[in-house]
């Protein structure tokens, strides 16, 4: 939610901000308890903290990405994010113009990608099951690689 100031008081703002994110700040609750939690703990209020990073995540990327597609001399047209995580960097490649294809190992992981890329309109970003080591892509498939 995007907070503005109007005649000196906060005011909440639903402009640019979809719908549907109570379900999915739930699907990156669900992610974070069921792949993270077993690493680290959280607390309520840390939990909360997380999920409203994860919830613009691709945001987060936006200056990450103009320098890395700035190293290239033709912009990447095929990318791939080996351990994809919530989705936020291959989002927003896929806004800059780039064909993205992650791969996480978490289902979760997997499912909240797919619904933060839907959530923002993103058609050039697909989310898949499984690991770096195993790739289900031919050698030399992508102009791009992050990890």
């Amino acid at each position: 939610m995007n907070v503005d100031v109007i005649n000196g008081k906060l005011q909440a703002s639903t402009e640019h901000v979809p719908a549907n994110d109570a379900a999915f700040a739930e699907e990156i609750r669900g992610w974070i308890v069921d792949f993270h939690s077993g690493i680290k703990p959280y607390s309520v209020d840390m939990m909360e903290q997380r999920i409203k990073s994860y919830l613009r995540q691709e945001e987060l990327y936006r200056e990450k990405v103009r320098f890395i597609l700035s190293l290239f001399p033709d912009h990447p047209m095929l990318g791939l994010d080996i351990g994809s995580s919530a989705g936020g960097l291959s989002v927003e490649l896929a806004q800059a113009g780039v064909e993205m294809h992650g791969i996480e190992p978490s289902t979760a992981g997997v499912r909240v990608s797919r619904m933060r890329a839907q959530r923002l309109g993103i058609n050039n970003a697909t989310f898949i099951e499984g690991v770096g080591e195993r790739l289900p892509f031919p050698d030399e498939m992508f102009d791009l690689i992050v990890s």
